[in-house]
């Protein structure tokens, strides 16, 4: 289980990570659907795929950038 201390760090992480992913995607103009998917995709991958194989928890940091995506394509609108 998390501690606080990690839950803190990872909602930093998922801040931090969600302004750099719109800064990025301010300039491009991709549908929000896709990013949302993309960000889905990527947290269905790291819990199937990596979950156990990787040490260090680069895994939970994947799902947290997954999750940024999602957070990103939810707020951003469409040109």
């Amino acid at each position: 289980m998390y501690t606080v201390g990690s839950i803190i760090q990872i909602f930093f992480y998922l801040v931090v990570i969600s302004l750099i992913i719109t800064a990025i995607l301010s300039k491009v103009n991709i549908s929000t659907l896709k990013i949302m998917l993309f960000g889905i995709a990527l947290i269905l991958f790291t819990n199937s795929v990596l979950k156990g194989m990787i040490m260090y928890g680069i895994d939970d940091l994947i799902s947290v950038i997954g999750l940024s995506f999602c957070i990103v394509g939810f707020f951003k609108r469409d040109k």
